[in-house]
């Protein structure tokens, strides 16, 4: 009796010193998550930070009041203004999560993207998209109807003092 006890707290020691092994081996191969959106600051509405005349003259197209949507990203919430006789739409949309969700939103953006100095603490563009960090808040403008150029550019830059200056 006393051997076979002996039998099954060995056994019973190597399968659980194989299986950490194997749970090492595997955190090794899981590459890190990446960051996801922390909660955006309650507070902060998305469709208060641009107001449907400041989005009607960026876009060239008579918008009307904004209808909350919902984010990509987990805690994010986001804002539609659109125009329906051109099809022309902006989306603005705020984040929680300080750097590392600014660096994940940026990293999504193509290799065309190109940082912008003066807005917020970090921003970078591409086409219609821009992406600001201000303290701890990811802000995210994004333009369709205009483009990938000047036009887009201008646009989006415009929101963005606008939106920039409302956040807390």
């Amino acid at each position: 009796m006393i051997g076979l006890r002996r039998l099954s707290l060995i056994l019973t020691l190597a399968a659980t010193v194989a299986l950490a092994a194997c749970s090492a081996e595997d955190d090794k191969l899981v590459p890190p998550t990446p960051p996801s959106g922390g909660p955006a600051d309650s507070s902060i509405d998305p469709c208060k930070l641009v107001t449907p005349d400041e989005v009607t003259k960026a876009l060239g197209a008579k918008v009307g009041d904004g209808v909350a949507q919902p984010g990509g990203l987990p805690g994010q919430r986001s804002c539609a203004f659109g125009s329906p006789e051109t099809k022309r739409l902006v989306t603005i949309g705020v984040v929680g999560g300080g750097r590392g969700v600014y660096d994940q939103v940026r990293d999504g953006l193509g290799a065309a993207s190109k940082e912008v100095p003066g807005l917020g603490d970090a921003a970078v563009r591409e086409a219609g998209y821009l992406h600001m960090l201000k303290g701890d808040t990811v802000l995210m403008i994004f333009v369709n109807g205009l483009g990938n150029g000047t036009e887009a550019e201008t646009a989006t830059s415009g929101l963005a003092a606008a939106a920039l200056g409302r956040l807390p």
